[in-house]
């Protein structure tokens, strides 16, 4: 057992992997987690936006309870509205280091940054991009668990680029936190690939502290009963269809009705444990 921020406690264990190959798609086929939500929040922070009632009004309520008046009141976050995030995902994605003292030409868009690399030294090994801000971690409604993330561009044997992903993550709730993580980076890498007429690569997943939280056990234990046999088919990539897209601007445009999504059968047989609540 742990203790943690949250006083709720939990058990954990230290560095984990998870990786998905070229054809594979992390579709969550034992409970319910709809990619249209994990579409929503990762295109909200790559809009740059940090207001959560945006989501709150698609019926995305992932950031509730970390943006309350008090929950903010209590990060000494008393000058944000309620439902804002402050300076987390979408603002250092966006404009890192921006500080309106002073000319906001000094931050950095690192999701350009990250498309202009692509496009004219692809084979870099900086195609780097972080949330990890040090220096705002204080202006964060909570600092960023995927932390950071690179792209690598590698050659196949057939002699087409494939666009790999590398994810970071520092604290995993691996319960609630996971299946959507993992499918917005994969729907990220996706989207990147086709914008740049390469494959997609592998997906790779490096977890530091990986933990369940206490009142997660219970719910944990039955989720891991519902598990059917591996079907490849039911995590084929195919099953996605992204439209063309030409620019940056396509990308970071594109709405949740633009993508196309065979579902597989997702086991919808109601849960026997009570859904834990959120450790806040």
């Amino acid at each position: 057992p742990v203790p943690d921020r949250t006083g709720v406690g939990s058990l954990a264990i230290f560095d984990a992997k998870v990786i998905y190959r070229e054809n594979e798609f992390p579709f969550s086929t034992v409970r319910s987690a709809p990619l249209r939500l994990a579409f929503e929040e990762f295109w909200f922070f790559m809009q740059g936006e940090t207001q959560t009632k945006i989501l709150e009004e698609k019926g995305i309520n992932f950031w509730k309870g970390n943006t309350t008046r008090e929950f903010l009141d209590k990060r000494g976050l008393e000058f944000l509205p309620e439902g804002d995030m402050g300076s987390a995902y979408g603002a250092q994605w966006r404009s890192y280091g921006y500080d309106s003292a002073f000319d906001a030409k000094i931050c950095v868009d690192q999701l350009e940054e990250t498309y202009r690399t692509l496009k004219t030294d692809k084979y870099s090994r900086r195609i780097y991009t972080t949330f990890w801000n040090p220096n705002e971690s204080h202006l964060m409604a909570l600092t960023p668990c995927w932390h950071s993330h690179q792209f690598v561009v590698l050659p196949g044997t057939d002699g087409e680029d494939r666009l790999h992903l590398k994810l970071f993550n520092r604290s995993l709730d691996s319960v609630f936190g996971f299946s959507f993580a993992v499918q917005q980076y994969r729907l990220y890498q996706m989207c990147m690939a086709k914008l740049l007429g390469m494959k997609v690569g592998e997906l790779s997943c490096d977890l530091t502290q990986v933990h369940v939280y206490n009142n997660q056990i219970e719910y944990a234990e039955e989720l891991i009963e519902r598990s059917y046999g591996f079907n490849v088919d039911s995590y084929s990539i195919d099953r996605i269809k992204i439209p063309d897209l030409l620019t940056l601007d396509d990308m970071i445009n594109l709405k949740w009705e633009d993508i196309e999504v065979n579902m597989p059968t997702v086991n919808t047989q109601p849960f026997e444990t009570p859904r834990p609540p959120m450790a806040v």
